[in-house]
């Protein structure tokens, strides 16, 4: 199934999240948007994380301990806004 989310961060940046899911797994992931990333390749170590993980809760902490063991600085989105963005492609997937 295949979902899409357009989510407006609370005093943050809009995020764009494309993304597959195959049995409540994430089998690929987008995330897209007007926020800034330091480095830039940091969004593409959080999409790999993200692959092959069960839409719940525990989705926050992997973001964020992805972001700190590699150093990655988000600006405008936090982990937290990217799960409530995959949480609609999730609702909006067919």
């Amino acid at each position: 199934m295949l979902g899409k989310a357009v989510y407006k961060v609370p005093n943050g940046k809009l995020l764009k999240l494309s993304l597959e899911l195959e049995e409540n797994k994430i089998k690929s992931i987008r995330v897209m948007g007007d926020f800034f990333m330091h480095p830039e390749a940091g969004i593409e170590l959080i999409e790999a994380a993200l692959v092959g993980q069960e839409i719940d809760e525990k989705l926050v902490g992997l973001i964020d301990n992805t972001a700190r063991e590699n150093g990655i600085e988000m600006f405008g989105l936090d982990s937290k806004a990217v799960f409530e963005a995959i949480k609609i492609a999730v609702g909006n997937a067919k």
